[in-house]
Parts: structure tokens; C-alpha cells; sequence
């Protein structure tokens, strides 16, 4: 069983895809690894050619949950969503801009009134333009999508208890030119690159036992919750267990894998868990008559009631049974 986490790390823009202001930039997605998938959408983020922008700790993490794979896919749809209405509601703004340009290129001139005269007028010419411009850039500069994209990570390499972290590159690029008497402008053109940070951890055999029993009873969300240690092999016997936030697994060969949770567990670790005279557990907690619980161990029992608990040794328990092996003449 793998734990994975992805988190945005930074998104880098070299070219926005606006022509006259900074981009409006929306993120969505998908992450995916084996049967567990979480959609994404990014809050907008407003940026300019040359920045990099990261996203607020409590949005960048974008998916924190256990898989039985190795391997986990990224999905990533980006959308600028300018929508045009800067050139639309500038328009006015960036014909005057262009008036006091020329203003300024023929008092420039002032000393030399002929050529003045003749850079006012090619002024004057390519101010006609100036519309026809701006209305295709109205055109075109819209909602764009600057690209969808989907890769996947692997971590096939990690061994049982092994941490292992890496990024995955998403590269957006385009270039278009609108051509006006021989005068290209770029308009469409855009480069942005975006950085996942993935963080795995192989915390327990996904075919083993332990897994199995964990996945039985609903996995994270059944009553055990989630893992808070890696699969670890017993110190002195042959054996594994793995310990989560409702209670512990433990399993070896003879007795198979079985829950240790509460008081039984707390009584069991404080007698020495595995190596204490109790040995493996070899069956789940039971209740009884009487609002009392028990747990059958390899060499005995422990039994709660209300606020008392006791291990009871087989050998103890054997020689206060009734004996019906004896023999009664008659």
C-alpha cells in the first residue's frame, strides 16, 4: 500500500497568452491511482510574463490518499480567461495612446519640419489601422485553452518502508503572429510551465495479509483509520504488524493476521506485545454475556469487563476446567 501526496508547487510564466495585460490563469484536473481519483480546480491566478506564482497552502495540496499502485497520473487543463474584455473596454484608451505617440514622434521632429511633416503623415497612415487591429484582437484574444496535458509518476523502485519524492513538468507553449503591412504582432502567443511536487510512501505489502485485513474492514475509513506506521517486521519473532489510529495488525504464518485494539491492546503491549506470555493474537476481539470482551492469544486470553482486565494463561485455564476424564465407578 502506497501513500501518496500532490501538491502544486509553482506555476512559471515566459509569455503570457494576453496581449496587453497579465493572464487569468485557471487550473483544473484530475489526480488518479488505482481505483482512487480526486478532481481539482484552482482558484485564478493573476500573472505576468516572467513570474512565478505559487498558491496558498490550504489549495495547493491536491490529493492526500493511499493506493494499491505503484504508479499515480496527473491530469492538468489550463484556461486563460481574459474573456477580451481588456482590448474591448480599452479601446478607446489605446486609440489615444496611439494619438499622443504620433504627437510626440512630430515634436520630436520640430527641428526639422519637413521631416516632421513626412513622419506625421505615415503617422497619420498607420493610425487608420489602429480599428481594424483592435477588433481582431477582439476577435481573438478569448477564453483560451492553453493546453490539456495528463502524465504519469511511477515509484516502482521503493522497497517496503522507503520514501520517495519527485515532480512532474507540464510544459504549455504556442506562438501565433497577426501580419499587417509586413508588421507582425504576437497575439496568441503564450509559455507557461507548471510544477507538481509527488510524495510517496510504501507503508505495506498490497498483496499481504495485513492490507487485506485492513481493506476488509473499509480501509481509512473503516473504524482502524489510516496507518501511522510503515509494515515492520517483529523484533524477535517471525511475524509483521503494522500499527493504525484505531488500533494495531499483527500477523505470522501460524496464526494469520488479526485486530488488537483498545483496552486488550494497551493490556497486550504492557506484558510485551507478541514476546509476552500471551504470544500472537490467533482471533479478533469478541464480546460475551454479561458486557464483557474477550481476546483469544496464543497462550492464553485476555478478558475485559467494565474497568477490569486480566490475562488468563492456558495452563491457568486448563486446570480450572471441570474435568470429565475421570473416571466414576459405578
Amino acid at each position: 500500500m502506497y501513500k501518496y501526496k500532490v501538491v502544486i508547487e509553482n506555476v512559471t510564466c515566459s509569455d503570457t497568452e494576453s496581449i496587453h495585460s497579465g493572464d487569468k490563469l485557471v487550473l483544473s484536473g484530475l489526480i488518479a491511482t488505482g481505483n482512487k481519483q480526486k478532481g481539482y480546480a484552482l482558484p485564478l491566478l493573476r500573472i505576468n510574463t516572467g513570474q512565478t506564482k505559487s498558491y496558498p497552502a490550504d489549495t495547493s495540496l491536491l490529493f492526500d490518499d493511499f493506493s494499491k499502485e505503484s504508479t499515480i497520473g496527473i491530469v492538468v487543463h489550463a484556461v486563460d480567461i481574459d474573456q477580451n474584455d481588456g482590448w474591448y473596454e480599452n479601446k478607446e484608451n489605446i486609440k489615444n495612446l496611439a494619438v499622443e505617440i504620433g504627437k510626440a514622434a512630430v515634436t520630436a521632429y520640430s527641428g526639422n519640419p519637413i521631416a516632421g511633416n513626412e513622419s506625421g503623415k505615415y503617422i497619420d497612415t498607420g493610425f487608420q489601422f489602429i480599428d481594424t487591429i483592435v477588433t481582431f484582437f477582439i476577435k481573438n484574444d478569448k477564453n483560451d485553452t492553453l493546453g490539456n496535458a495528463k502524465g504519469l509518476v511511477n515509484f516502482n523502485e521503493l522497497t517496503l518502508g522507503q520514501r520517495g519524492t519527485k515532480n512532474f513538468s507540464q510544459a504549455f507553449r504556442e506562438h501565433d503572429d497577426y501580419g499587417l503591412l509586413g508588421i507582425y504582432i504576437d497575439y496568441n502567443d503564450y509559455s507557461y510551465t507548471i510544477i507538481f511536487r509527488v510524495e510517496c510512501e510504501f507503508i505495506m505489502n498490497p498483496l499481504g495479509a495485513i492490507c487485506s485485513k485492513w481493506e476488509s474492514l473499509g480501509a481509512e475509513t473503516g473504524f482502524l483509520g489510516s496507518p501511522i506506521s510503515i509494515e515492520t517486521k517483529c523484533p524477535d519473532k517471525e511475524g509483521f504488524f503494522v500499527h493504525f489510529q484505531g488500533g494495531s495488525i499483527y500477523w505470522s504464518e501460524k496464526t494469520n493476521a488479526h485486530i488488537v485494539k483498545g483496552s486488550i491492546r494497551d493490556k497486550w503491549a504492557q506484558m510485551g506485545w507478541e514476546n509476552s506470555d500471551a504470544g500472537f493474537p490467533i482471533e479478533d476481539e469478541k464480546a460475551n454475556s454479561g458486557n464483557s470482551v474477550s481476546q483469544e492469544f496464543e497462550k492464553g486470553v485476555i478478558n475485559k469487563k467494565g474497568n477490569e482486565i486480566e490475562f488468563v494463561a492456558n495452563r491457568t485455564r486448563i486446570r480450572s476446567r471441570p474435568r470429565s476424564d475421570v473416571f466414576t465407578p459405578r
